[in-house]
């Protein structure tokens, strides 16, 4: 027997040396290669719902960015942020002064509005459509459109930015001034300058009006719609009182609640004209009812006894009043107006 030839060893090769994945082992039977075949498909359908899922959610995104950019967009659209200068802009050198004459103002500056407005408060410049204040009140002095967005103005001035009175004579007054002279000084407002609810109604409304221009401009949504909403309200709640109690009452109730509101705009408080003052109405209003007009009886007045002696008698008729007649009415025939008879005998066809 011949001796076996040592020969090397030849390494054991595995599926993770060679690469290749066995798809299933020699020694399963069918019913095992039937479950791993559908195992199979479930996995392949499981990665395509995944894939498919993957994409709905970027669509998604992206929509969800796009949202997100239209929504900058209007933002900056409404409310337009403002950036200061990259760099300082070149003020012009004034002149020298010459001696003895006063100094000439700066070119481009403004000399007839206060350089410093309240806090909040926006200039009479350009709004978000490129247009003043003052383009929309003409007919409304620049120092009174500053006073009222700064919630300066005095309510009883208001008749000075309706234009249907402002250009009275103004009524003058002596006053006693703080060095204790006597000067001559504009009357506050009064029941001559707001004579009905029509003289008062009409500068309240534009007064509000400038009111909501100055929120629009600020991009103050919140105040705007607590105001808008206030001041619709409080100018029908006004005409209520008007009818309900005397006027020199209600002007008086409306200088007191105005003055309030003011306080409260000064300090960005703009929801308070919607609110009636309880205490306000009771203080000036309560027991000052307006006098309403007798309205005269239907029914007329007995004037004395009526004129019957040209009437017919209707009992006479039917044989119910003897003659002579004792209420004073005539008896005769109603047909042929014979004394002798009545109509019921009357031989004459109608």
């Amino acid at each position: 027997m011949a001796p076996a030839v040592d020969s090397p060893a030849l390494p054991s090769s595995t599926p993770a040396d060679t690469g290749a994945t066995p798809t299933c082992p020699s020694n399963l039977g069918s019913s095992d290669g039937v479950a791993i075949a559908s195992l199979m498909t479930q996995v392949q359908q499981l990665a395509a719902s995944n894939a498919a899922s993957q994409q709905q959610m970027q669509q998604m995104y992206a929509a969800h960015q796009s949202v997100q950019q239209q929504m900058q967009q209007l933002l900056a659209h409404l409310s337009p942020p403002t950036q200061p200068p990259s760099h300082p802009p070149v003020l012009p050198v004034p002149p020298a002064p010459v001696p003895g004459l006063p100094p000439s103002p700066t070119p481009g500056a403004l000399t007839c509005l206060p350089a410093t407005a309240a806090p909040g408060a926006p200039a009479l410049g350009s709004n978000v459509l490129g247009r003043s204040l003052a383009s929309y009140f003409p007919d409304v002095k620049p120092a009174l459109l500053l006073a009222i967005i700064k919630h300066e103005l005095d309510p009883g001035h208001l008749f000075k930015i309706d234009p249907q009175m402002k250009d009275r004579p103004k009524d003058m007054q002596l006053q006693l001034s703080d060095a204790g002279i006597l000067v001559k000084a504009e009357r506050d407002g009064s029941p001559k300058e707001y004579p009905s609810f029509r003289s008062l109604h009409n500068p309240l409304h534009i007064y509000f009006n400038v009111i909501m221009h100055q929120l629009i401009a600020s991009g103050s949504q919140v105040n705007l719609i607590n105001f808008a909403h206030g001041s619709s309200k409080y100018m029908s709640g006004l005409y209520k009182l008007y009818l309900e109690y005397k006027w020199l009452q209600v002007l008086e109730y409306h200088f007191k609640f105005h003055n309030r509101c003011i306080v409260e705009m000064q300090e960005g408080i703009y929801a308070g004209w919607g609110h009636m003052d309880g205490d306000l109405i009771s203080l000036y209003l309560f027991g000052n009812p307006k006098s309403r007009p007798v309205k005269p009886s239907s029914s007329q007045p007995w004037s004395g006894p009526k004129d019957v002696s040209k009437q017919f008698c209707h009992a006479f008729m039917y044989r119910k009043c003897p003659s002579p007649c004792k209420s004073g009415r005539i008896h005769k025939c109603r047909k042929c107006s014979s004394l002798d008879h009545r109509a019921s005998a009357c031989s004459k066809v109608n």
